[in-house]
């Protein structure tokens, strides 16, 4: 049954294929038009101007005193990049990669700049970079990594971000700009892709202009992709893509100096989790001399069972025991493309979002912009941990998270437009439930609870030219975060209580909490400065020193285990106090070029 299938969606990829490349061929008046540019012509696809509002207004990047990597989506698709995961390969001091170590999940990224970043998805705990698609703050890890369908270009800012962007950008902010519709010309395309493991990748988009201030632009595409790591279990095919992304954008403009902008966008993916194989196990080893080596209690509970008496059924210097069944050693260290778990894995998830963007000229030195944003995001994912028929490390993750956000802008000029100057307020809110199931090898137990999150900020910049060369920016930003977290964390089962003390304790059994059953509540605020002195030798050619300071929220550590039970294994008798918090991290960047 299980090939069947596979075939069918095989045949279906390749006629999809076929398909779309008749579409293309048959528009060939309008995409291959596009694509056909002669070998001279100067804006080639790694070439050419490219504009960035990395400081919320139109600059080229060679104006912007910033340390920025900025890509268009030709370059983009002539590097076959297909989402932001692919970014790392193209960008200096960024590591942005999907990490399913906790959860299983297919699309949570895990993002550094400069080595500053988060690894961790949990929704207590914020990212060290921020992920901003037409200025709206993406807050969640999990759906971060984002497909790159009808995309005008992408920013990856280097460093604090504090001064104008929304949350959480100590490391610095990737910002993903979508094609706007164009009231000029009907315009269609198409591309279909097909490659290694059954790959097909299909993209189409379309501009719709219904008059001179009314238009539509709608994109969709379809990334497929056979998995390359077999659970021998079943037959499942771990490391499949299998996503649809789409988008619809209108543009009115009910004046000349009044802009609206209206977008919805969707994602959806069911894969069967991530590629990963067993290539060694640590026995008798832990990366924290606090955590018990789980792996090491399985084995003693597995040569216990079958006669052999409480020492580990296999070690180091013996890491091969066929003579006890249970036994997890190197039997399971299968290669790299095969995989001996049998509990379930899976990636399933559903994003969409809503915006409105409205943009007004005042006059020719004020314009007011105002960003409305609303996103919600649901997730199940599961991943057996230990790559074995063991049940030393099993993780079910349900997440359901939902945000709003507001920011106004004033941007303008004084001096005869010798300033510009922006004054904005942000406000974001959010919440949701994260379910964690685990099972380790001396318990089964539910992590997670419910969170919500309040950010509030002002904002102001402004760049003054001292002379026609000599610019100089100063910006402050103020926030200030409020958190709350309801922990649902409880025992279901104690799996090793047969073994006495210390398993056997009453802080095991099931129905424990592992956190009160209360709500924390904990508030943070900060100034992030911002000095910047830029001199622009030359069209091509740009020297600065900046001074910046990060701000990263801080938040609550949804992870514990053992369980923190006031007057019985703390000695603090508050059960809100006793719920562990952390305070926000910070950073001062000092930068020459």
């Amino acid at each position: 049954m299980h090939s069947i299938k596979d075939s069918r969606v095989r045949r279906t990829r390749k006629l999809f294929a076929s398909l779309v490349s008749l579409t293309a061929l048959a528009h060939g008046g309008l995409a291959c038009a596009q694509e056909a540019q002669s070998a001279d012509e100067a804006d080639s696809a790694f070439d050419g101007t490219i504009t960035v509002t990395a400081r919320k207004r139109v600059e080229t990047l060679q104006e912007t005193p910033i340390a920025i990597t900025a890509f268009s989506e030709r370059s983009m698709e002539a590097r076959g990049i297909r989402s932001t995961e692919g970014l790392a390969d193209l960008t200096p001091n960024l590591t942005l990669q999907n990490n399913p170590s906790y959860s299983g999940a297919s699309n949570s990224a895990s993002i550094y700049i400069r080595g500053i970043g988060q690894q961790d998805f949990v929704p207590t705990v914020e990212p060290g970079v921020g992920v901003y698609v037409d200025g709206v703050y993406v807050a969640r890890s999990v759906g971060a990594i984002l497909d790159l369908v009808d995309m005008e270009r992408i920013e990856v800012l280097r460093g604090p971000q504090g001064t104008l962007f929304g949350r959480n950008t100590i490391g610095g902010a990737i910002s993903v700009t979508s094609k706007a519709p164009d009231f000029t010309q009907v315009s269609a395309s198409g591309s279909a892709t097909y490659g290694t493991d059954n790959l097909a990748v299909f993209k189409g988009t379309a501009n719709l202009p219904f008059s001179d201030s009314f238009a539509v632009r709608m994109s969709v595409s379809y990334t497929g992709q056979d998995g390359y790591v077999k659970r021998v279990s079943d037959g499942q095919m771990l490391g499949n893509q299998n996503h649809f992304a789409g988008r619809i954008a209108a543009r009115i403009k009910p004046s000349s100096a009044w802009t609206i902008d209206l977008s919805a966008d969707g994602t959806t993916a069911r894969e069967n989790g991530p590629a990963m194989s067993l290539i060694g196990i640590n026995y008798g080893k832990t990366t924290d001399p606090a955590t018990p080596p789980m792996a090491d209690i399985w084995n003693i509970i597995a040569n216990v069972q079958a006669g052999g008496g409480p020492v580990p059924c296999a070690t180091a210097a013996a890491p091969l025991n066929l003579a006890v069944a249970g036994c997890y050693d190197n039997r399971y260290v299968l290669g790299r493309d095969t995989n001996a778990g049998t509990a379930p894995s899976y990636s399933n998830s559903d994003i969409w979002g809503v915006a409105m963007t409205h943009t007004v000229e005042v006059s020719p030195s004020l314009t007011v912009k105002s960003i409305t944003a609303y996103r919600r995001m649901k997730g199940d994912f599961a991943r057996d941990g230990d790559d074995s028929p063991a049940a030393i490390a099993q993780f079910y993750d349900h997440i359901e998270q939902k945000q709003f956000s507001q920011e106004l802008q004033l941007l303008g000029k004084a001096f005869d437009d010798r300033l510009d100057w922006i004054l904005g307020a942000y406000y974001f809110r959010e919440s949701g439930v994260d379910n964690n199931e685990l099972t380790f090898t001396i318990s089964n137990f539910l992590s997670g609870g419910y969170f919500k999150n309040e950010s509030l900020a002002v904002f102001g910049q402004g760049t003054f030219k001292l002379t026609d060369t000599l610019k100089l920016t100063a910006g402050l930003r103020y926030t200030r975060d409020t958190k709350w977290f309801h922990p649902d964390q409880y025992i279901i089962e104690n799996l090793a209580s047969f073994l006495g003390a210390p398993f056997n304790s009453p802080i095991f059994d099931p129905g424990t909490r592992i956190l009160p059953d209360v709500t924390a509540k904990v508030r943070f605020s900060e100034p992030t400065p911002m000095v910047n002195l830029a001199w622009q030798a030359s069209p091509s050619l740009m020297t600065y020193v900046t001074w910046s300071r990060g701000f990263k929220s801080g938040g609550f550590s949804q992870r514990v285990f053992p369980p923190i039970i006031p007057g019985v294994t703390t000695d603090i008798t508050d059960p809100v106090a006793a719920i562990p918090s952390f305070a926000p991290e910070k950073v001062d960047v000092y930068k020459a070029v």
